[in-house]
């Protein structure tokens, strides 16, 4: 099952995942406008985590490798994605 408290985890670990690779960081800024220091201010603002994690779902080998590297079904993914934009918890 997972929890809004597990997707908020999953969207911090997410997040992490962007930042270790300058490439995606660099993308992630250029998109959203931000900055290292607005990032880590707005890591606390749950539909920030919502958009973290689209972006990071929007590339397919990095998404795989991100999922891989936490033990996470296509299934857990999806649900993941549905708690962050407001959607109810619910099991896979």
């Amino acid at each position: 099952m997972v929890t809004r408290d597990k997707a908020e985890a999953a969207a911090l670990l997410a997040l992490q995942h962007i930042a270790s690779s300058e490439t995606l960081l660099t993308r992630f800024l250029d998109i959203s406008g931000l900055t290292p220091e607005t990032v880590r201010e707005a890591a606390g603002d749950p539909a920030f985590l919502a958009a973290a994690f689209d972006f990071l779902r929007e590339d397919d080998a990095e998404c795989g490798a991100f999922a891989a590297n936490q033990n996470l079904s296509v299934q857990e993914l999806e649900a993941i994605s549905h708690i962050l934009s407001g959607g109810r918890s619910y099991g896979n």
